[in-house]
């Protein structure tokens, strides 16, 4: 009876390990992809943003650069001083503008196209675009029927800097979610951003 008694014991303590592990597992993996395609860490990735673009969202923009060199603990973007005034994203030009344009063709409230080199440690951004699709509503904030610009952007920056949208759709706090939603503020990198941000660099 006493050995029946420690066996079962020992069997119910197994079992509660195993059941820790695979939490810890299960929460702790990462569902990140990436693009392939990564920032030259040798110099500051610019964007340069439409100058028709507010102050404020300018400085969202900035704010949304800032959040992933934090993540990273590396420099590795920033927004210009400069604005510019050209129409056509995007542009194969090594110039890197952040555009504002009104796209129906384009189903997407932002979009990134980059430009690669081959370098000896894999393919380095050579430049990018990103599209901020007027055709849609924004607002500098959490508004009903609007898209944040803020959210928007940081994804968008997310993809400069070589990730691509995450596996774990659970959790729509992740900046690397698939979707963008309205009335929904996202702008700052969550543990899956992270993980994939420093698994790049």
């Amino acid at each position: 009876m006493k050995k029946t008694l420690r066996l079962f014991r020992i069997i119910n303590m197994l079992l509660i390990i195993l059941i820790i592990v695979l939490s810890i597992s299960i929460f702790s993996a990462s569902a990140y992809t990436t693009t392939g395609v990564k920032l030259n860490t040798d110099y500051v990735f610019s964007f340069v943003p439409y100058q028709g673009f507010t102050e404020l969202t300018i400085d969202h923009f900035r704010n949304s650069a800032n959040s992933w060199n934090s993540a990273a603990g590396l420099t590795l973007m920033s927004v210009s001083g400069e604005r510019h005034n050209a129409t056509g994203y995007p542009n194969n030009d090594n110039k890197h503008y952040v555009y504002k344009e009104t796209r129906s063709d384009i189903r997407a409230v932002g979009q990134t196209t980059c430009y690669s080199s081959a370098w000896p440690n894999g393919n380095v951004l050579k430049s990018a675009d990103v599209l901020i699709n007027s055709y849609y509503q924004f607002a500098n904030s959490q508004k009903e029927n609007k898209f944040d610009t803020w959210s928007v952007f940081v994804h968008e920056a997310g993809h400069i800097a070589g990730l691509n949208h995450t596996n774990y759709t659970q959790d729509a706090s992740i900046v690397m979610f698939p979707q963008a939603h309205m009335n929904f503020l996202r702008r700052y990198p969550q543990w899956d951003d992270i993980n994939g941000i420093n698994a790049i660099y």
